[in-house]
């Protein structure tokens, strides 16, 4: 006579088989996480201020290197989470609030630009060139100032 698991308790060797099944697909929906997702790395830890500046009041930036977004619309705390948690050492970022560049015959229009310390070529590969976006007819700019844990 066969048992069935409605009349009664299973026997050790069933308890013991059906407890590996469970941990060995437990280990395989785990170790596809990690495979898939690669290992977590240490969360980032940042804040930004915002400041509404002028065009004139922009700092030289030395031996910073500039980026410019490619697009002329993006979302800039958006943007700059996304370098960030991508481990771009973004130091500030400066997005074009008003200007008057189409009414001067700019067919370009100011861009999102981020300065950095050092070319980063991950850059390009989210939509960034090298190069200053921000222009003399952009007469008022949000400056991001960023606070960063990591690097």
């Amino acid at each position: 006579m066969s048992r069935s698991w409605k009349s009664g308790p299973l026997p050790p060797e069933r308890k013991r088989g059906r407890a590996m099944v469970v941990i060995a697909a437990l280990l395989a929906g785990s170790a596809g996480v990690w495979i898939a997702c690669g290992p977590i790395s240490e969360p980032i830890d940042f804040a930004f201020s915002v400041l509404d500046t002028s065009y004139d009041s922009l700092p030289e930036t030395g031996d910073q290197v500039l980026y410019k977004y490619r697009s002329a619309t993006i979302k800039a705390d958006s943007a700059i989470r996304a370098l960030l948690n991508a481990r771009i050492p973004v130091n500030e970022a400066w997005e074009p609030a008003q200007d008057v560049c189409a009414a001067a015959g700019d067919p370009i229009g100011p861009r999102f630009t981020v300065l950095i310390d050092d070319p980063d070529s991950r850059l390009e590969s989210r939509g960034f060139e090298p190069g200053n976006g921000i222009r003399a007819c952009t007469t008022r700019v949000r400056r991001y100032l960023i606070q960063r844990s990591f690097f």
